[in-house]
């Protein structure tokens, strides 16, 4: 529902919602959020990428994800106002 009405207002077509993770994982990775940080944004296994130190390290990284994501939130606002600013 969503993407079809963002499609609608903006006229953006062929594209997926994994298309959004994607550019998200690659934004954080560049910003210098870790990877393991990465993984719990994604919900993704720890195991998968810290093998047997996912065994021990029992965290959800809240506050880490909570971090990235805020930062995240300000690189896509600041987009839309440059994107408001370049069409008044």
């Amino acid at each position: 529902k969503a993407k079809k009405k963002g499609e609608e207002i903006k006229g953006v077509e062929d594209w997926i919602v994994h298309d959004i993770r994607r550019t998200l994982t690659t934004w954080m990775a560049d910003n210098g959020v870790p990877v393991h940080v990465l993984a719990a944004v994604l919900n993704h296994s720890p195991g998968s990428i810290m093998g047997i130190t996912a065994v021990y390290a029992r965290s959800k990284y809240s506050k880490e994800k909570r971090d990235a994501l805020e930062k995240w939130a300000e690189f896509v606002d600041s987009l839309g106002a440059a994107a408001k600013k370049a069409t008044a």
